[in-house]
């Protein structure tokens, strides 16, 4: 800044341009905050709503069937590869996501990589850990190679149950589960494919993940394409749900699975003390079993707490307002129920 500066006998004298500033910035203008806000008459025609709208409007507020995922990748900083992963199949019992199901899954090529000893270690853990479900002491813990689980356990639960798609940090987890990706031609985003090729094809069949970032650490996702029963479209886009993007929307704090489980979060049992080898040993095993059990206790403590404002919104739709007050204030649940009454596209 270029101003002028002469000294005499009482002391510093400054320009007038950069004193009517300084005073700008000691006394504040205020301004009014102005909303707009689109309404209609109940009794008019409702005029066409958009695919998501459509989607949404069918839907409860939370899905009664919930797959929670959680993979182990290679450490390389650049084409990180899934080694295997695990997966909760859950059902809203009593106001609380209960696991019906629990399971492994292994890369395709997870033996080639790194031979049959990691393949039986995996099987080994499966055969000898009962589940954590509600299923009795009969339930076995399922495993499966990753093209088996898309094709028998997440299309399947995400078009024909309506299951959310949970994850901390959800859309990693999406891509080391894809196999291939194409560039959006309309929008700012991509899309991949997740079921196994046919003759080096994409199967028709099955729809890709639609990816479409917020910001640098946000996305929104849906499903499109599909033919048959896994077709998508105006009445089908799948749910998905980030706890810690659900976590920021909630308390305005960037969260990690660890930080959000802590007492500053949700003050749950969270996630083992483990440094990813990006190797498949024991100790990995466990880290990615406890990562899936702690994300859905924070889901769970994430539920209670968002029930316990007046405010109509899907939590996978929170992800586009954010309040700034603390948690339970009755300031905030007011800013909500507002906020609720706005259409957020």
């Amino acid at each position: 800044m270029n101003f002028k500066r002469k000294r005499n006998g009482d002391g510093l004298k400054i320009s007038k341009k950069l004193l009517k500033r300084i005073t700008s910035i000691m006394n504040p203008e205020v301004k009014d905050l102005v909303l707009r806000v689109h309404t209609r008459v109940e009794s008019a025609r409702p005029t066409r709503s958009r695919s998501r709208d459509l989607f949404d409007s069918q839907l409860p507020k939370w899905a009664e069937h919930a797959l929670v995922i959680d993979c182990e990748t290679t450490t390389e900083e650049l084409g990180q590869k899934l080694n295997f992963a695990f997966y909760r199949k859950c059902k809203l019992i009593d106001d609380e996501y209960r696991t019906i199901e629990e399971g492994i899954v292994f890369a395709d090529d997870l033996v080639k990589r790194f031979g049959e000893k990691t393949l039986n270690l995996l099987r080994k853990f499966a055969a000898t850990n009962g589940p954590d479900t509600i299923c009795g002491r009969f339930a076995k813990m399922q495993i499966c190679s990753r093209s088996e689980f898309v094709k028998k356990v997440f299309f399947p639960s995400a078009i024909l149950k309506n299951a959310v798609i949970v994850g901390a940090n959800l859309a990693f987890d999406l891509s080391v589960l894809s196999i291939a990706y194409h560039e959006h031609k309309t929008e700012n985003g991509f899309s991949s494919e997740l079921a196994a090729r046919y003759k080096r094809r994409e199967q028709k069949r099955y729809p890709r993940v639609r990816t479409v970032p917020k910001n640098s650490r946000t996305a929104f996702f849906d499903l499109s394409g599909g033919t048959g029963p896994y077709k998508c479209g105006r009445k089908n886009r799948a749910r998905f749900l980030d706890v810690l993007t659900f976590a920021f929307a909630m308390r305005n704090t960037h969260y990690s699975l660890k930080s959000a489980c802590g007492k500053d979060g949700w003050n749950v049992a969270g996630k083992l003390d483990h440094q990813p080898t990006g190797k498949v040993t024991l100790e990995e095993i466990k880290y990615c079993r406890e990562d899936v059990a702690a994300t859905l206790r924070l889901l769970n403590a994430q539920r209670q707490e968002f029930e316990s404002l007046p405010i109509d919104l899907k939590p996978e739709r929170s992800g586009a307002i954010r309040c700034f007050l603390k948690p339970h204030s009755g300031l905030r649940a007011q800013i909500l129920q507002t906020l609720s009454c706005i259409v957020i596209a």
